[in-house]
């Protein structure tokens, strides 16, 4: 059974700061619950098995800054939940498990600062605000998951990337791509983001290479990307973009290397 169970329950801010929850599988239970405040899970909180909202109603944020979730394969499943503020995990969060959100509406940020997960699951997830993917302790163990996902601006640093395969990002809308240096000390303790790099094509198509092979080749994720630098008024980073979508889907089809690069010349020369 659960450590604590609002299941359908109605509640003004839920604080379980600094609680510890011992049960096994899940360990916290607010599926289908409706929250009109918070729901704090901060300051020292400590969970060995899963909390779950799938499908809950949370009136403001939704905060996991400094939790630690070990022992479960997924740490926070937030799968069809609405949420009218932000979803936080930050200041040390940490967990050997998943972060789950696919189908959900969130209104505010989703923040992923400072933080160490398995995986941030955002299939067809709807988000109003930023998704803040910065300060990631262990990239190179971590997927992003953001098939199908609509987002503002999605506001990353390099440092944080994950490796090849690590990153799943087709059907992804987004408005904005921003991608900053990492954090200082004194950036955290003015709570600010890392300096603003302009939008670069060779950064991008940096980026979209961690997709696996059996998506990289999709086209959507490559469009995107060149429709923003068009928004932007930058035909030629955009049609830099287009040349190396095409150099890596005929590159997944087998043709000789020397008549795509033949190709690839005759395409540069003609306008978009």
């Amino acid at each position: 059974e659960a450590d604590a169970c609002a299941w359908h329950a109605a509640l003004g801010d839920l604080d379980f700061g600094g609680a510890t929850l011992t049960a096994k599988g899940i360990a916290l239970n607010l599926a289908c619950a409706t929250i009109r405040g918070n729901v704090y899970l901060r300051e020292g909180f400590r969970s060995t098995g899963e909390v779950c909202a799938h499908s809950s109603v949370i009136g403001r944020s939704f905060d996991c800054g400094g939790a630690t979730i070990t022992e479960t394969v997924t740490a926070v499943r937030l799968e069809k939940a609405t949420v009218h503020g932000s979803v936080i995990f930050c200041g040390g969060f940490n967990t050997t498990g998943r972060v789950e959100l696919p189908g959900s509406e969130l209104d505010g940020d989703l923040v992923c600062d400072d933080a160490a997960l398995l995986a941030l699951y955002c299939l067809n997830m709807s988000l109003k605000g930023d998704l803040h993917w910065t300060g990631i302790r262990n990239p190179n163990k971590t997927v992003l998951c953001l098939n199908g996902a609509r987002i503002g601006t999605l506001r990353d640093e390099r440092e944080s990337w994950p490796v090849k395969n690590g990153l799943r990002i087709d059907g992804l809308i987004y408005q904005e791509l921003t991608l900053h240096e990492r954090k200082t000390e004194e950036d955290r303790a003015k709570g600010s983001m890392g300096k603003e790099h302009e939008l670069r094509a060779n950064d991008r198509i940096k980026w979209l290479r961690l997709q696996p092979g059996y998506e990289v080749t999709e086209a959507q994720p490559w469009m995107q990307l060149v429709a923003l630098l068009r928004a932007k008024g930058d035909d030629r980073q955009a049609k830099r973009v287009i040349l190396e979508m095409r150099k890596t889907q005929a590159g997944a089809r087998c043709i000789p290397l020397r008549w795509c690069e033949v190709i690839l010349a005759q395409l540069e020369r003609q306008p978009l």
